[in-house]
């Protein structure tokens, strides 16, 4: 999966689980993010199922994307919606994990719009890998396989 940086972008987490359901390998990998000036938390998730050895554009694994939006009022405790939303990943997360495989799942939690800070905290992942080297250039995270 893609996560692009970008200006303004605000990282709350970023997810990764390797799975494994009776022989068929895969990942699950997502973003919880809000972008500047909106009322809103994403949360991009993507499935893949592994059905060759590429990481490209060209691999043939077939891959399902799922979109989470949450809209927040100025109304709203912004720190209790965030924290809500992260608990509704950290469950989505528990339950791809429940597929099976015995990995462990990733939970970065960034909560950080800094590039810089949310490029050096992911290329430590082991799952990570970075795309376009220049942040000005809008940075891109992929996932492993």
């Amino acid at each position: 999966m893609t996560i692009r940086l970008q200006k303004g972008r605000y990282f709350v987490a970023i997810v990764y689980a390797e799975i494994d359901f009776h022989g068929d390998r895969g990942n699950f990998h997502g973003a919880l993010y809000r972008d500047e000036n909106e009322m809103a938390l994403h949360f991009l998730s993507r499935l893949r199922w592994y059905v060759d050895d590429r990481m490209d554009d060209q691999s043939k694994d077939p891959k399902e994307w799922v979109e989470a939006v949450g809209a927040f009022s100025a109304h709203q405790d912004y720190a209790r919606f965030e924290e809500a939303c992260l608990d509704n990943v950290r469950e989505t997360l528990d339950r791809v994990c429940s597929l099976g495989g015995g990995y462990e799942p990733q939970l970065l939690i960034l909560r950080s719009s800094d590039q810089a800070f949310v490029l050096e905290q992911v290329a430590k992942q082991k799952w990570a890998n970075i795309g376009t080297p220049s942040l000005f250039q809008g940075a891109e995270i992929r996932g492993r396989a």
